[in-house]
């Protein structure tokens, strides 16, 4: 798949039907488009950049600025930690509504 990993890597085995037992499977979904900078609540700015389902970038808030960690995308679901916090959120449109 390239440079792009997949979400879920399993093994697949003969009583799961597979005709080459130990085969590797791997899957994965289309990552929504979710670069750039948005106004996710009064006051706060996200900015993100995207490398397929992988999310980095910074949440702005209060003066303050956060780094993301674990930030990615399965296709429009959204998730990533930013000062102690973790985020989830969704998609919709050309915003991305957190919760």
């Amino acid at each position: 798949m390239g440079d792009w990993d997949p979400d879920e890597k399993t093994t697949l085995s003969s009583e799961q039907g597979c005709m080459l037992p130990g085969a590797p499977r791997s899957s994965g979904s289309v990552p929504a488009r979710v670069a750039g900078t948005q106004q996710v609540a009064a006051g706060a700015r996200l900015t993100l950049k995207q490398e397929f389902q992988k999310l980095s970038g910074s949440l702005s808030t209060e003066g303050k600025t956060y780094a993301l960690e674990g930030g990615k995308v399965r296709g429009e679901d959204v998730s990533f930690k930013a000062g102690g916090k973790e985020y989830h959120g969704r998609v919709n449109g050309k915003s991305l509504e957190l919760r």
